[in-house]
């Protein structure tokens, strides 16, 4: 956000009048101010998670999803029955029903009783009872959303009826995963979630719809769209944005682009919390300041407008997504004019589905655009760098390489030297990469597990799953970071502790984002590694004392480096640790990741006397504390740390 001040500031000493810097430095500070301090909130420490408890809530369902096996449901507007003041304001929190035949949907006002859990990812319920309260009348705003939802999923096919929902009502649970999965590998979010694009696409649709007796309808009809989206915070920005603009024409005032963007940012950050849409709110102001500064000038054709505004969105907002999961979407400049194009089409034909004697119209429109849509995106899934996961890249590198393709856009022709400087920096940041270190790196999973063995040209990824975050989320919001945040390569190896579902259940989202090759060795045996130097890599295959009984088998790291030494276990324990005892090397060693999260201590001490740990790791969420195999660590003069802390890594 400072970054985007000073452009703003530049541009504005450059080209505007010195007084009107001054009428705009405070409130753009003030808004600036307010900002950093808003998304530099530190992660609650370990003593500030809540232990589960007991809690009555009523709240209003945002979401729900269905499993083959389960439904959870998205709550928010929280309030606790009994005033413990457990949550804190403006939460949402994830409800895991006890028993799925709840009738609930989205916008119901439930009561839910069940057990309050809050990790480092955030709150959720568990084993929650959910009641559906008395539904407000048809006239009221909750009515007329369940009317809306209900029309578009008895009259239209339910692909179509979940983007119609999630486009208009901001409600995403009806799109299908695989659909979701799409926008986000093509960078084409922007265009499903309700933002301030879709508030503008409404006011042009009704500038050019509504006739001139009828153009006094136009902000009403506006306030109904932001109302029927909830008035979340990217409506509510561009909504302030259009009021400002229109305000400003009326009373015959030229108000340039920046200072309206600045406007509206200034008034955002002293009217709303600005962590309530922490990266849409970055991604918003940055991709627009962008669009403003570089568009094009009004006689380039049409076609060539929407590509040089799909390019410079991408480069604003290219360097912040990298920074938040570590890819780049260069597809996104190309499809995002093309499936932009079809969204007003598919807003309209969307609410011609409401009107009885145009369901068929709206039908046929629908199906052809979910056609195209199906076509295009089957014709990108082989494309290369969809997405483009390059976590050696540096952010800031990205920012000067975003920085230069816009300054060689803007830049007059007459300036050629310095055109060609700026694509130089541009080309030059974009194939540099860091180099990275040798690391074990234990990454912040909750109650699961994920580690990352990285030399210095190959990583291997033992385990890859949670049962405390979705699998997606373990991906995009916790592994890809690590490795940007370490300058590690993907891992081209994956090796599994053995088959758990948090262990293992992240690997079809990591699939996606990267090829990876997957092995096993046989029970009692070992195997080197050769590929990660420093790093030796000794796998131990361990034979479960059961048949059948998971947690005992699968495999053992043992990591050797520059005279250090490092053993990673999954969730063996009992017989399986003690015949491990007999096989590998006796210690000291500098670091063990302890079996089973930490949950149990059979088999553990005589391993521990054994290894001799100089420290030990466990990967565990707050809803498995107090830890089991803590007094025994303390007892034995070991020190603990855990991944509820943040991510466990160590440079040998």
């Amino acid at each position: 956000m400072l970054l985007l001040a000073g452009l703003w500031l530049i541009h504005q000493v450059f080209f505007a009048d010195r007084a009107v810097i001054l009428a705009w430095l405070f409130p753009l500070s003030l808004g600036c101010l307010v900002a950093v301090l808003g998304h530099a909130t530190p992660s609650p420490p370990l003593e500030t998670v809540a232990a589960p408890r007991p809690v009555i809530l009523r709240a209003r369902v945002a979401g729900v999803w269905e499993r083959q096996d389960y439904r959870w449901a998205r709550l928010d507007q929280v309030c606790d029955v009994n005033g413990m003041g457990l949550l804190p304001a403006q939460a949402t929190l994830l409800a895991i029903p006890h028993v799925s035949s709840a009738a609930i949907r989205p916008g119901d006002q439930v009561q839910v009783r069940g057990r309050l859990v809050q990790d480092a990812w955030g709150w959720r319920l568990e084993a929650a009872l959910l009641e559906t309260r008395k539904r407000g009348p048809p006239w009221s705003w909750q009515g007329l959303r369940r009317w809306l939802r209900q029309r578009w999923q008895q009259q239209l096919h339910p692909e179509d009826a979940g983007l119609a929902i999630a486009l208009v009502l901001g409600e995403r649970g009806g799109v299908p995963d695989w659909h979701q999965e799409a926008y986000r590998q093509f960078g084409l979010v922007h265009l499903l979630a309700v933002s301030g694009m879709h508030l503008w696409l409404w006011d042009a649709l009704f500038r050019r719809l509504l006739t001139r007796r009828l153009r006094m309808l136009r902000w009403p009809l506006l306030l109904v769209m932001t109302a029927l989206a909830g008035g979340k915070p990217p409506v509510m920005r561009a909504l302030s944005a259009l009021l400002l603009r229109d305000f400003a024409h009326a009373r015959g005032w030229r108000v340039k682009g920046l200072r309206l963007w600045s406007c509206a940012w200034a008034f955002e950050c002293l009217l709303f919390s600005p962590r309530q849409d922490d990266l849409g709110f970055l991604l918003s102001y940055s991709a627009t300041f962008f669009l403003i500064v570089g568009a094009g000038p009004s006689t380039l054709p049409v076609w060539r407008k929407a590509l040089r505004a799909s390019w410079v969105a991408f480069l604003g907002s290219m360097p912040l997504l990298h920074a938040v999961q570590s890819t780049v979407e260069p597809w996104s400049i190309l499809l995002s004019p093309l499936l932009g194009l079809l969204l007003p089409f598919r807003l309209v034909a969307s609410m011609l589905a409401l009107l009885p004697g145009s369901v068929w119209l709206a039908q046929l429109c629908l199906f052809a655009f979910r056609t195209l849509e199906h076509a295009l995106f089957q014709l990108g899934q082989g494309l290369p760098w969809s997405p483009w996961l390059c976590p050696q890249q540096s952010s800031l590198l990205l920012g000067l390489t975003a920085l230069g393709g816009l300054a060689f856009l803007v830049l007059p022709k007459r300036y050629a030297w310095r055109r060609g400087l700026c694509l130089l920096l541009a080309l030059t940041s974009m194939v540099t990469r860091l180099p990275s270190s040798p690391s074990l790196v234990v990454v912040q999973s909750g109650h699961g597990l994920a580690v990352l063995i990285a030399g210095s040209q190959q990583t291997l990824l033992f385990d890859c799953g949670s049962a405390s975050q979705a699998p997606r989320d373990l991906v995009d919001r916790a592994l890809l970071p690590t490795l940007r945040q370490h300058s590690l390569a993907p891992p081209q190896h994956v090796l599994l502790s053995h088959g758990d579902e948090d262990h293992v259940n992240a690997l079809p989202a990591l699939r996606q984002r990267v090829n990876y090759r997957e092995f096993a060795i046989p029970e009692e045996s070992r195997r080197i590694l050769h590929g990660f130097r420093p790093w030796t890599v000794e796998v131990l295959g361990v034979a479960a004392s059961m048949q059948g009984v998971r947690n005992d088998g699968g495999h053992v790291l043992s990591l050797h480096a520059r005279g250090r030494r490092a053993v990673v276990l999954g969730d063996q324990e009992g017989h399986s640790l003690r015949e491990l005892k007999k096989r590998i090397a006796p210690g000291p060693i500098d670091v063990l990741v302890i079996p089973h999260h930490g949950l149990s201590t059979d088999g553990l001490a005589e391993l521990l006397q054994h290894l001799k740990p100089r420290e030990a790791w466990a990967s565990c969420g707050a809803e498995d504390f107090p830890l089991p195999a803590a007094p025994l660590l303390q007892h034995m003069g070991i020190p603990l740390r855990t991944t509820l802390e943040g991510n466990l890594d160590w440079q040998p």
